[in-house]
């Protein structure tokens, strides 16, 4: 039953809070005006002002100990979601120190997860079967690939601790997430307060048939926050799914942002302004020309000369020392290096050739 009134939306949640309330208020003073008449009137009115405070308080500190909790619940599902992003977002970043081939690979694998989040992780945890989410699936795979991957020989050491804590901490916030929605609100709990609720509605029309309906103004003020109190409880209490679902939108993004090329070291982003800009980066990782058009995804290898260049190459004004950096960095079988310019008036021509994986390239001086 909790399961189905959590999964409504927030105006659902408000009609059938605010409309029960209403029509078991209505309810109940119709029966206390045909019931209660002259004296017997007079005294359930004194004895209701009696007890308003102490079925007022009660009303408080139920709803408040459930509102809070289910807000801290909530809030810890966001707080998942945010530091599984960081984390994607810091493996992907690290994936840059592999070969092409590799970091296609793994960023591939990387973004198949995202996207299975919204799609799939989120009605699987909606409905407690977070066994039959894809993303579990995806995730071991992700697990497998950054594992193979960054224990490869190449790969500098601090690349590969940070890709393998980045995946570990992936795998925390998920698991984190799966226990979160395992719980539920307390049914009891929520019937208490329920009730405790109706107590104050009956008391209050006691008070107001006593002081006349002239007075119902009060009990209105009543029913509308006992409504709205019971009504946040329920929007607040599932964080996958109803009125207050946890946003998925810092995960869409950051998948868009991996397969727009944003964490390729070797590819030139548009300027800003200029959407579908070509531009030309020279990369460190393959040392090679590569080309992206902005409405492509990923380097996109050009089968004609590059035009001569009228100044030099930035590998010719590069120190030594950081040109030997570059050169120690592994080049991808199918990237031939370039030899940097000797001098600053030379000119290079640059040849771009198609390859399965980065770019590659010839030089001649």
């Amino acid at each position: 039953m909790i399961e189905v009134l959590t999964s409504l939306s927030a105006w659902q949640v408000f009609l059938l809070a605010v409309g029960g309330t209403i029509a078991l208020t209505v309810a109940a003073a119709a029966v206390i005006h045909r019931t209660l008449h002259g004296q017997p009137r007079e005294r359930a009115g004194i004895t209701a002002a009696a007890y308003m405070t102490a079925l007022g308080s009660l009303f408080a500190i139920l709803t408040g100990f459930l509102i809070s909790s289910e807000f801290l619940t909530l809030r810890s599902a966001q707080n998942a979601v945010g530091s599984e992003v960081a984390a994607a977002s810091q493996l992907a970043q690290a994936s840059g120190a592999l070969t092409p081939a590799d970091t296609g690979a793994l960023q591939e694998s990387l973004v198949g997860y995202l996207d299975s989040i919204p799609a799939g992780e989120w009605p699987a945890l909606a409905t407690g079967a977070a066994d039959r989410s894809p993303s579990a699936d995806r995730l071991r795979e992700l697990q497998r690939t950054v594992f193979v991957q960054a224990n490869r020989s190449y790969v500098p050491d601090g690349a590969s601790g940070t890709m393998q804590q980045a995946v570990n901490d992936m795998t925390a916030s998920r698991r984190e997430r799966v226990v979160i929605a395992a719980g539920s609100l307390p049914l009891p709990l929520f019937l208490l307060a329920a009730l405790s609720g109706l107590a104050l509605l009956v008391n209050a029309l006691l008070v107001s048939n006593r002081q006349g309906w002239r007075y119902g103004w009060v009990a209105a003020g009543i029913v509308l926050a006992v409504a709205l109190d019971l009504g946040a409880i329920l929007a607040i209490s599932a964080p996958f799914q109803g009125a207050f679902a946890v946003d998925t939108a810092p995960i869409t993004q950051l998948a868009g942002e991996i397969r727009d090329g944003a964490y390729l070291p070797w590819v030139a982003t548009p300027g800003v302004g200029q959407p579908g800009q070509s531009r030309w980066s020279e990369c460190c990782s393959s040392r090679c020309w590569c080309h992206r058009a902005g409405t492509t995804q990923g380097p996109q290898p050009i089968p004609r000369a590059r035009p001569a260049r009228t100044h030099a190459s930035p590998w010719a004004s590069a120190s030594p020392s950081t040109w030997e950096r570059c050169s120690s960095r592994v080049t991808p079988k199918d990237a031939a290096p370039v030899t940097p310019s000797p001098s600053p008036s030379t000119t290079s021509t640059v040849r771009s050739t198609a390859a399965t994986a980065g770019c590659s390239g010839t030089a001649s001086t």
